[in-house]
């Protein structure tokens, strides 16, 4: 997988947290500039400021949402740590139905499930794919549900904490439009 960091990103920190060789490599795609930590430094001041557990803890999580395409690019490692502390676990079951919730974003790490509308539209939603945030374009969505086609397990996001961010509004907004505007 690729994605596009940001001014503010850090990069390596759970590796040399837990003195593993990095797993990943990293490609400039423009002039970057970038401040070198040593590690015992760094262990120093994340111990010191009990942060450890945390970052250790949200390693997984994290690296999840910065794979999915709505958070791939523009969105900076700090923003991304206050979208992992904002995001709750959620279990589906395979053949439950519910509507696109308003004021969450739902983003599925394993499953599938299906968005149907009242026009027909339908969608194959699967780990990386999303859906609900629906008050963010301000006009209900009448009649579309999501049925759970296999178990699921997703993150919840809050829409207040992804409004705020350009680049995934833009890309909620997008999505919005091909799923129940241009059909």
């Amino acid at each position: 997988g690729t994605s596009l960091l940001s001014a503010g990103s850090i990069l390596g920190e759970t590796f040399a947290l837990l003195d593993i060789p990095a797993a990943e490599s990293y490609r400039a795609v423009g002039f970057v500039r970038a401040l070198r930590l040593p590690r015992d430094l760094y262990m120093e001041f994340v111990t010191r400021s009990a942060l450890y557990h945390q970052i250790v803890q949200s390693h997984e999580k994290r690296e999840f949402l910065r794979s999915v395409p709505l958070f791939a690019d523009g969105v900076s490692g700090i923003t991304l740590n206050r979208l992992v502390q904002a995001a709750e676990p959620r279990a589906m079951a395979r053949g439950e139905i519910l509507p696109p919730p308003a004021e969450e974003l739902i983003v599925l790490e394993a499953g599938a499930a299906q968005l149907a509308t009242t026009a027909g539209y339908r969608e194959r939603l699967g780990a990386g794919s999303h859906f609900g945030a629906i008050m963010l374009v301000g006009v209900a969505i009448d009649g579309a549900r999501i049925e759970i086609l296999d178990d699921v397990r997703a993150y919840a996001l809050p829409l207040e904490q992804v409004v705020e961010l350009p680049v995934v509004r833009w890309k909620l907004l997008e999505t919005h439009r091909r799923r129940y505007i241009d059909r």
